[in-house]
């Protein structure tokens, strides 16, 4: 993932210097985007097409213990049979919530955009979906 969102960095920044109480997310969910994001939020580029949702990322993420850090999805991210063309996905982002709009992680890009047409079948494989701290 490139960049934690502005709302996770500034509530991240607010426990770490001022002690405000701060918590994890307690789900995560994976969401494919058509446009970058910005730290700021998603924007209008999250995919919308028939039978898109986001998915939930379920068990625990492999974790590096050599620096730099890394977690990564332990288990196959599965989006699916696309119902309709979903457009050019060219990013990832982590969102805490199945509806909200504001990210955990702003977005990944992936290393070769994919043109999602009805019927492709949307899976990314293990440690395919990581946050890097250096």
């Amino acid at each position: 993932m490139s960049d934690m969102s502005d709302f996770y960095a500034a509530g991240l920044g607010a426990h770490l210097v001022d002690a405000t109480s701060f918590s994890a997310p307690a789900t995560l969910y994976c969401a494919l985007l058509t446009s970058a994001p910005s730290d700021a939020g998603l924007g209008a580029g999250e995919v919308t097409g028939a039978g898109y949702a986001r998915q939930l990322l379920t068990g625990n993420m492999l974790l590096s213990t050599t620096p730099p850090l890394r977690r990564a999805n332990d288990g196959i991210i599965n989006f699916g049979v696309a119902a309709a063309d979903w457009g050019v996905v060219g990013w990832l982002a982590l969102i805490d919530h199945l509806t909200n709009p504001t990210p955990f992680f702003s977005g990944k890009a992936l290393a070769e955009a994919l043109d999602i047409v009805d019927g492709d079948r949307v899976r990314f494989p293990v440690d395919a979906l990581g946050i890097t701290w250096e």
